[in-house]
């Protein structure tokens, strides 16, 4: 159970904080069409999740495409973080026409794209780990293990998102950005160790 929980809790933290994270910006900044944006990367990545799971496991080197997700997912925060620092050079809290001016379908389309990788990836590791316990048969220690992980976690991400935003633009952005940067690093090893397994196979 503890393994289960331990797995899915970081796991799942380092997704929802990033959603978290970015839904609270985009809520301090004003931009509720991006905000959208997140909502749906988050249904169709939930959708996705366990087929993506089922084609990962057919993968003959499943540590090299998981270092590659892992990547791609680091690029992707990294340049959040860079949009959040640039935002808050432009704006000192945000007026609700200036919003407007700055949604556009490909920025609308970076933040669905960015929500749905990140969230597939830790939806495509739970699938996984399910399927890991299923095997095992150890039904009891999946449930409240992995729902235990993920209600914290989720609890965690909540709670920023929803009283995150409350900060002033110029503290709030730092926190966020500092909260992005030690989930990319996060990313960056991941792969780092997925490629030196990747090579050993």
């Amino acid at each position: 159970m503890l393994q289960a929980f331990a797995i899915t809790f970081v796991d799942s933290l380092e997704a929802f904080l990033v959603i978290a994270a970015t839904i609270a910006f985009l809520r301090k900044t004003r931009q509720p069409a991006l905000v959208s944006a997140v909502i749906w990367g988050i249904v169709v990545a939930i959708a996705m999740s366990g087929v993506g799971a089922w084609l990962f496991s057919r993968v003959e080197n499943q540590a090299l495409w998981d270092g590659r997700f892992a990547l791609v997912a680091a690029a992707g925060v990294a340049g959040l973080a860079a949009y959040m620092w640039r935002a808050r050079a432009l704006l000192s809290d945000v007026a609700p026409r200036d919003s407007a001016n700055r949604t556009s379908g490909s920025v609308w389309l970076a933040f669905f794209l960015l929500t749905a990788l990140i969230v597939s990836r830790e939806g495509m590791h739970t699938v996984l780990l399910i399927g890991t316990f299923v095997v095992q048969i150890r039904m009891a220690d999946l449930t409240t293990g992995v729902v235990s992980g993920l209600v914290l976690a989720g609890l965690a991400a909540w709670g920023w998102a929803r009283y995150g935003h409350r900060l002033r633009l110029p503290v709030f952005v730092p926190i966020t950005v500092v909260v992005l940067a030690v989930t990319m690093a996060t990313l960056v090893n991941d792969a780092v160790q997925n490629f030196a397994n990747a090579s050993y196979s």
